[in-house]
């Protein structure tokens, strides 16, 4: 089951700069494809160069919500890691899990990231738990003929007739 983000997600004033990236990637990200491609891991599909708001991705499993970002030289200087630490934000915002590697790693360490990539899958497919009561601020009011008399006192309902069905369905009251 994949998840919408609202009509932020593959936005199509942004196909044809999603398409050039497909057409003009990088060796590491043409290897990286060739390891994601098919569901090879953990059954999963990943896509490519999958846009989110203002932001390309360059692998992005929207079943579990992953994105798999690889970082060339352009992200080695303090300008870029700004903008992708900014990126990052926006995504997890979003419950986006990012992950990065850099292109080098792909090639030289290539069952690592395999080996993490299905790691951080199973974490995110396993279910989080929630608290018991998700919003604190609504709370129960206290229970009904508690501390006052009125319409659903139990001393009030006590002296109402009970209700039972009878065996043909139809309702009888008891006295």
């Amino acid at each position: 089951m994949s998840y919408t983000n609202n009509g932020i997600d593959n936005i199509y004033s942004k196909k044809p700069q999603r398409r050039n990236l497909r057409n003009n990637g990088t060796s590491a990200e043409a290897a990286m494809w060739r390891i994601l491609n098919k569901r090879q891991i953990e059954g999963l599909r990943f896509r490519r160069q999958y846009s989110i708001g203002p932001y390309i991705l360059d692998f992005y499993c929207p079943d579990i919500r992953l994105c798999i970002e690889l970082d060339g030289e352009i992200h080695y200087n303090e300008c870029a890691a700004q903008h992708d630490a900014v990126r990052t934000r926006f995504l997890e915002s979003h419950d986006i899990h990012v992950i990065r590697f850099e292109n080098r790693d792909v090639f030289q360490s290539t069952q690592s990231i395999i080996e993490y990539i299905k790691q951080t899958a199973n974490q995110l497919r396993q279910p989080t738990p929630r608290p018991a009561n998700p919003h604190p601020a609504w709370t129960l009011p206290p229970e009904r003929g508690s501390t006052r008399r009125g319409r659903g006192s139990p001393s009030r309902m006590a002296s109402l007739p009970a209700r039972t069905t009878s065996p043909q369905g139809k309702r009888a009251i008891q006295p």
